[in-house]
């Protein structure tokens, strides 16, 4: 018992390691890390909040939408809120956009008789770059940015107490997000184990008692992954609501909400019965399958976010 017991933590430990690096620097590619570029112009709009923040730069008729740091980083580089002010002239370098050629990401910005280096980043995705308070730059300006969705009640949304406090608190949104990751290793840890289980792998191990080990650890990550990502969505819901990849990925997190209800409540109603080297019946096997795309396509559209 002690062995299966451990094998089943080694198992899960490497799922989570997995999971981990498939997420990690999710945004990067967005940008092409290998180049550089350098433009000088006049700014027109400054974000300086979490989890990014961003300046709307002229140079002569166009108008660069160029990404910076987060929250804390600029703090601690030295960049403040008030050197980002209209009308600034700054110099940015930085790695250029992949697919759009007025977008960057800052590598060092000269400002104010100051050289700020913030080092090569971690991107945000395209889904936090938002067009909040537009109404006061140029019309030139609010046609470079990305269009948004913007009803009522996201703006409300947006603009609440919560969703301010996410943005402008130096440690806030990073802490939920981690909060956020750490939920969905877990979730996504647990749930691709009990599947393997279900189609064949790790026979030596009894259905039952798998379920018993993993299934608490996936709810209790859900009261984790759930408002933490309500809290993520808060600080940026129009730009969020208007991504098609984010609404893919609503959809698909539903599918697997259903996939897991119909499973414990038909599929799986005599787990209790599937010892070591007993086979799952079709039906649950059916069910792992779906569960095991629905999570890798889950996945699949975090990374995805940054190129839409």
């Amino acid at each position: 018992m002690a062995t299966k017991s451990f094998s089943v933590l080694i198992v899960i430990a490497l799922l989570m390691f997995g999971v981990v690096n498939v997420m990690a620097h999710h945004g990067l590619a967005a940008y092409d890390m290998s180049k550089t570029i350098s433009v000088r112009g006049v700014i027109e709009k400054a974000l300086y909040e979490n989890p990014h923040g961003y300046i709307w730069l002229r140079v002569d008729e166009k108008v660069y939408y160029i990404e910076l740091a987060a929250l804390e980083r600029m703090q601690n580089a030295g960049l403040t809120k008030e050197m980002l002010a209209p009308g600034a002239i700054a110099t940015v370098i930085g790695a250029p956009h992949r697919t759009d050629p007025l977008q960057m990401k800052t590598r060092r910005i000269v400002i104010d008789g100051k050289n700020i280096d913030f080092g090569q980043g971690v991107p945000a995705t395209l889904v936090q770059q938002k067009a909040a308070a537009v109404s006061d730059l140029p019309k030139s300006t609010v046609e470079q940015m990305p269009k948004q969705v913007g009803q009522g009640w996201l703006l409300w949304l947006e603009s609440s107490s919560i969703s301010e406090a996410m943005r402008e608190r130096r440690l806030l949104y990073p802490s939920v997000e981690i909060i956020h990751i750490l939920g969905i290793i877990i979730l996504v840890g647990t749930a691709t184990l009990f599947d393997l289980r279900l189609l064949g792998l790790l026979r030596q191990l009894s259905v039952a008692q798998l379920s018993r080990y993993v299934l608490p650890l996936a709810r209790i990550s859900v009261l984790a992954v759930v408002p933490a990502g309500i809290l993520m969505f808060m600080a940026n819901a129009t730009a969020l609501a208007g991504n098609p990849v984010f609404r893919l990925k609503l959809i698909l997190l539903v599918a697997a909400l259903l996939n897991a209800l119909v499973f414990h409540k038909w599929t799986g109603r005599k787990v209790e019965t599937w010892g070591a080297g007993t086979g799952a019946p079709i039906g649950a096997k059916v069910s792992a399958v779906l569960s095991l795309v629905i999570w890798v396509s889950v996945i699949s559209c975090g990374r995805l976010l940054a190129f839409f």
